[in-house]
């Protein structure tokens, strides 16, 4: 009988306990990762590259959840409100946190106090592009021909407050020289009108313009980011064509909502850096334009928190507002 309620006693507590270890493991289920961008794009296929091979070493799915528009906000709400339990992660880029703040007068959500850094994951590095016929085959030569022109010269963006805007109006701010921005709802309508002449230049990723540059139909003048890319080693930097100090570099991380537990964020970070770290996810990456980064979350709320002190007084001082 002593025995029959030992044996009893046992597997009550064995029925309570497992259920309890089990909720300890994670993952226990597919976790998603949130993007603010159509699938195919640039940002898109990082995350999707990511997710694969994270998947392998954490034994789950990672679900892919698109979330266009909006200025990137429809996604970092629904980021900044999901439960913060490690099974839901934000693929970040810069605008959301360092350029919408600054743009809008109330946001859904805190860039800050809402989220929680786990570590970078790439550069979208960008090229300052001209139609072929256009006169200038330097940054300089095209500063000189909008300086001459009788006209503001034209170049257009992938929307107000984007970081194509931003690194234009840098340029023109640093240059003294009056440009008239046109804005577009998307790169593609954007790059057509360059393509056809109809708008003077562009910043655009440099993963786009490569392919028409090799054709013929651009010329590219110049790279935003602070020293000259693996991705096109011949361009040289802004900087060095007699702008020092320029840069403007969009940027890809992951974030969870602000609460996470502090283990699972620390499993996070060591997963996604276990990644972004190997052979096969740069070679993947660079082949989308893009360029792997290696930062930890330090790294990455020390440069959300540095690009919020250097942008936010030039979108004040430029008045720059939504795109209605």
């Amino acid at each position: 009988m002593n025995n029959f309620r030992a044996f009893t006693l046992v597997a009550m507590l064995l029925s309570v306990a497992s259920p309890l270890a089990a909720q300890e493991v994670y993952p226990n289920r597919p976790v998603r990762m949130i993007v603010s961008f159509p699938p195919g794009g640039v940002v898109d296929l990082v995350a999707r590259t990511l997710g694969a091979m994270m998947q392998d070493s954490i034994g789950q799915s990672v679900v892919i959840d698109n979330r266009p528009g909006g200025a990137s906000i429809i996604a970092t709400e629904l980021a900044a409100k999901a439960k913060a339990d490690g099974y839901t992660l934000y693929m970040a880029t810069d605008g959301p946190y360092v350029i919408n703040p600054f743009i809008f007068d109330k946001l859904p959500y805190d860039p800050i106090a809402d989220f929680l850094p786990i570590s970078m994951v790439a550069e979208a590095p960008l090229a300052l592009v001209t139609n072929a016929a256009q006169k200038g085959n330097t940054l300089a030569e095209f500063i000189a021909y909008a300086k001459a022109s009788p006209r503001p010269i034209n170049y257009a963006s992938i929307g107000t407050g984007s970081s194509q805007h931003l690194a234009m109006e840098q340029l023109r701010t640093a240059a003294g020289v009056a440009m008239n921005h046109i804005p577009y709802k998307g790169g593609a309508l954007a790059l057509n009108d360059v393509l056809s002449g109809q708008i003077e230049g562009i910043f655009v990723a440099l993963s786009t313009a490569v392919p028409h540059v090799k054709s013929g139909k651009l010329k590219m003048l110049a790279v935003g980011t602070p020293k000259r890319s693996i991705l096109a080693p011949d361009i040289p930097t802004v900087a060095e064509s007699g702008y020092p100090g320029f840069e403007q570099t969009p940027w890809l991380a992951i974030v969870v909502p602000a609460g996470t537990p502090k283990p699972i964020a620390e499993r996070l970070e060591k997963e996604v850096q276990q990644v972004v770290r190997s052979p096969a996810f740069a070679e993947k990456v660079i082949a989308t334009g893009n360029i792997p980064v290696l930062g930890t979350s330090d790294d990455l709320r020390a440069l959300i928190q540095a690009q919020q002190r250097k942008y936010g007084p030039l979108i004040r001082t430029l008045n720059i507002r939504p795109q209605s």
